[in-house]
């Protein structure tokens, strides 16, 4: 039956064998093709096997069929920002977190589109929002640390969130890049110095 070849495909994904899983989940989708979950494990796999375009189409196949599908919009938004589509991308992420607001993957994921579309100031919000719900978020603080700088907000609050993300990665070049910039920004020269030598 339909659920069969779609938990098979789910176990196959889970498993490393999303190529296997592919026509699994298809056959699910002949027997059944009103099934959100097998649309949605088929996003998964496509999504592993660099296939984005298809990804994308499993995704939005999910969606039109539970329009409130949180997992397929945050699947559907992560494939749209590799495809640089960043306006369809912070809309599905706006959608995920409007339907689950305490989605705290996807406050994440949105401030880093937005990042991108170089509004750090929104972007702030975002990762802030996410860092109320996951205090123990590396990426969350590494990318506000990020954003803050962006805004041109050098001081002391980004070198508090990048300080924090060292806390939980302390081999992370880039939170040490990032720190050394805010330092440099702020005219410790000393500490600058050395957040680069700790990035080598």
């Amino acid at each position: 039956d339909a659920r069969g070849h779609s938990n098979l495909g789910m176990a196959l994904i889970t498993l490393g064998r999303s190529d296997e899983a592919v026509p699994c989940l298809r056959r699910a989708l002949a027997l059944d093709p009103d099934y959100p979950e097998a649309y949605f494990n088929l996003g998964n796999a496509y999504t592993i096997l660099d296939q984005r375009e298809a990804a994308a189409q499993a995704y939005r196949q999910a969606l039109s069929l539970k329009a409130d599908y949180v997992e397929a919009l945050f699947g559907l938004a992560n494939v749209l920002m590799t495809l640089d589509q960043l306006d369809a991308a912070i809309e599905a992420y706006q959608r995920a977190v409007q339907y689950r607001p305490k989605y705290a993957e996807a406050w994440i994921g949105l401030g880093n589109a937005l990042l991108r579309q170089e509004k750090p100031d929104d972007a702030v919000v975002s990762f802030k929002q996410a860092l109320s719900l996951d205090p123990d978020s590396f990426e969350a603080h590494v990318n506000l640390g990020k954003a803050l700088m962006e805004a041109g907000k050098f001081g002391q609050e980004a070198i508090v969130h990048l300080r924090q993300a060292l806390e939980f990665d302390p081999a992370s070049a880039k939170a040490h890049v990032l720190l050394g910039s805010s330092f440099q920004q702020s005219g410790k020269h000393d500490e600058a110095h050395a957040s680069f030598r700790r990035a080598l």
